[in-house]
């Protein structure tokens, strides 16, 4: 292959993976229903992961961080699909963590130094688009475009929109956004300078009133510990005398925390509202907690033959006498991520798993520490910190195939392989 049809190539390839950015949390948009849901990220980033497989053919592979305690847990999720229950769910669920897998090490074979701050850029602004979207659809939704604009959830309906973008529900939307969100804050406390900081004040600024204005609970708790923490950092320096480096940034913070605090203190009765539901009553997390119960309990009725990651809902379903016999059917979820690899996996299968999860939120801590900062590293940090947030906020809502937290961790190993080869040129 010319040098010619190589770069045409890998341009086409960066642009296809740029938009997988962009549409990596459309759960009802661009979505092919033939029984399983087949999202557009899942099409979207088929060429890239071929694409890294032609160049590895070429090149020695690079082995993404926790990528064999991932693999080995792969393979436990596909010995147990026969123990799944509803066979089709168990191997569609298999092969989408396997395209997950996939995904970790398509883009550390792909993403190197020459392009990676341009990618990172369009990585940070897809979180922007998919909150912009949300607030365009809050704003229709009170004209009276709530349908047209997909709103699922209303705090009065057909008067008060909830936002949840192009997920199914607004906890999705808020659990998603939250790990960009993260990661901007914490680049605009840091001595960033590969992109422009007002950009990403304003950034900041969409994405936050779009998880508030999605009314997640979790995503209102988050939010709100972070800001306090930013608070009380700036009380610290203030009284301490310390210089105090990017007060735009604080002005911003103290803003959005003291109108949480407001909330709070002086309109509890209303804060209830929006928290607990019109009813008084939080039917969501009543469900949820069920669920997670009912999640620990075929595991115990099974602990060491997993349910295979798919089968964790027939097992459910059975243990309330219900059937599963189609997708449709086969929609209850653990919901909590822990309780739910631990059912699909069996206590075995299980350490791989939380060997996977060390390898990539500690590892990555201990290189930073025992090295200078740089701009690699700050931005390692804060996607760490990211998908660490966004897996403590799945616990709650959500199983572990969310395309977006399997995406943040690509881009985390990504970052970690471009830090220590730099490290190790130095």
């Amino acid at each position: 292959m010319d040098n010619n049809n190589f770069y045409s190539i890998r341009k086409i390839v960066s642009l296809l993976l740029i938009i997988s950015f962009f549409t990596v949390s459309f759960d009802i948009f661009l979505v092919l229903e033939i029984g399983p849901n087949i999202r557009i990220f899942q099409f979207l980033i088929l060429v890239p992961i071929f694409y890294s497989l032609m160049l590895v053919l070429h090149r020695p592979i690079i082995i993404p961080l926790g990528f064999i305690p991932l693999l080995v847990w792969l393979l436990f999720i596909f010995l147990f699909i026969p123990n799944s229950g509803y066979i089709p769910k168990g191997i569609g669920y298999a092969l989408w963590l396997f395209l997950n897998v996939l995904l970790i090490f398509a883009l550390v074979q792909i993403i190197n130094s020459k392009n990676f701050y341009r990618i990172f850029f369009w990585y940070i602004t897809s979180f922007f688009f998919v909150a912009t979207f949300g607030l365009l659809q809050f704003s229709f939704a009170l004209i009276g475009f709530g349908e047209l604009f997909m709103i699922k959830t209303w705090w009065f309906q057909d008067i008060f929109p909830r936002i949840n973008g192009f997920s199914y529900e607004p906890s999705f939307f808020s659990t998603y956004l939250i790990s960009g969100w993260i990661l901007i804050i914490y680049l605009l406390n840091s001595n960033i300078n590969f992109v422009n900081r007002k950009l990403l004040k304003f950034y900041f600024l969409i994405i936050s009133f779009a998880i508030i204005l999605s009314g997640s609970r979790m995503g209102w708790l988050v939010i709100f510990l972070v800001l306090a923490v930013f608070f009380l950092k700036f009380i610290y320096k203030f009284i301490r005398l310390k210089p105090i480096k990017h007060r735009h940034f604080y002005i911003i913070i103290l803003f959005f925390f003291f109108i949480f605090a407001y909330i709070l203190v002086t309109n509890i009765d209303y804060f209830s509202i929006l928290t607990l539901g019109l009813s008084g009553e939080s039917k969501s997390v009543n469900t949820r907690l069920n669920s997670t119960i009912d999640t620990f309990i075929v595991f115990f009725d099974s602990p060491f033959i997993g349910y295979s990651l798919g089968g964790v809902s027939s097992a459910i379903a059975s243990l309330n006498n219900l059937s599963i016999d189609d997708f449709a059917s086969a929609k209850i979820e653990g919901n909590m991520v822990l309780a739910e690899v631990l059912a699909a996996s069996g206590i075995i299968g299980f350490v791989p798993f939380i060997i996977f999860l060390r390898s990539i939120f500690i590892k990555p801590f201990f290189l930073i520490r025992m090295n200078k900062s740089n701009d690699l590293s700050i931005i390692l940090y804060g996607i760490i910190l990211a998908t660490l947030i966004q897996f403590f906020m799945l616990q709650f809502n959500q199983n572990i195939l969310r395309p977006y937290f399997w995406l943040n961790i690509a881009m985390l190993c990504v970052v970690y392989n471009l830090y220590k080869k730099k490290l190790n040129n130095e």
